[in-house]
């Protein structure tokens, strides 16, 4: 058996000797939370029409984020930021106050969408674009925001700082 809630056998035994973190990665659709530390959530919209394009449907997702949160599981929220798509003031606006709603303390990664393969549009997203949905989420009360996929082009929004003092 696996100690602190692992799975059974050896692979739970040795994760519990060397303290590994178990992390799921999820689109939100489920809970499979028994034996996990940290959950991160891909929060891909905040309109349902888009969540229905996708295949999906957005309460099963939001309704995942709360109850993780009163399960007290590490929880980190990523949306990919998709010109055209998910990136209108209002959709960030109720996007990042639902999550306020929920804590302001969980991680909110706004991440760049840009063109590979065979998906050669919209336009990649810009810095700019970035740290406006960032000043959204901290106008709705969000603490940690971060930017990602433009290393280098977003200042202090790549690294974790503290609350009280901003220091790194």
């Amino acid at each position: 058996m696996g100690g602190r809630g692992f799975p059974p056998g050896p692979a739970g035994r040795i994760a519990y000797c060397f303290c590994i973190e178990r992390q799921w990665n999820s689109s939100g659709s489920g809970i499979s939370a028994s034996w996990i530390d940290l959950y991160k959530v891909d929060l891909k919209s905040f309109d349902d029409r888009h969540y229905r394009q996708l295949g999906g449907r957005l309460q099963p997702i939001l309704e995942t984020i709360q109850t993780l949160h009163r399960m007290g599981i590490w929880l980190e929220i990523v949306t990919l930021l998709i010109p055209g798509f998910n990136d209108g003031n209002d959709e960030l606006r109720k996007l990042t106050a639902f999550l306020a709603s929920v804590s302001p303390d969980i991680p909110w990664h706004v991440t760049a969408f840009h063109q590979d393969y065979k998906m050669t549009s919209p336009a990649d997203t810009t810095a700019k674009d970035l740290f406006r949905a960032a000043a959204i989420g901290c106008d709705a009360g969000l603490r940690y925001i971060y930017a990602g996929n433009l290393p280098g082009h977003v200042g202090n929004l790549e690294d974790t700082h503290c609350q009280k003092c901003g220091n790194y």
